[in-house]
């Protein structure tokens, strides 16, 4: 998402998550989202050192269960839900 912050990063990925889990599809489980977020320059400036730095951050949301969210470098991940709270991730 060229030119995007970190807030709109996960604001639209917690939409995106929210859209998921309302799809509901006769006799499959709920489908969930979990992401791993990287930003540039902060993470990296080439696609592969950001795509890289993206995938260890999605271990890390992952290992947090399921809709997490966990941005490259921090050592936990946040939950995808909820709306109108303060960003969970960039706050420290």
């Amino acid at each position: 998402m060229p030119g995007a912050d970190r807030d709109d990063a996960e604001q639209v990925l917690r939409r995106c998550a929210a859209a998921m889990e309302r799809t509901r599809y006769p006799g499959l489980p709920t489908v969930t989202l979990s992401a791993g977020l990287a930003l540039s320059p902060e993470h990296g400036t080439d696609a592969e050192t950001l795509f890289r730095a993206a995938d260890r951050a999605l271990y890390t949301a992952k290992t947090g269960g399921k809709a997490r969210l966990a941005a490259s470098g921090e050592p936990t991940s946040r939950p995808l839900h909820g709306t109108g709270e303060a960003s969970a991730l960039g706050s420290a």
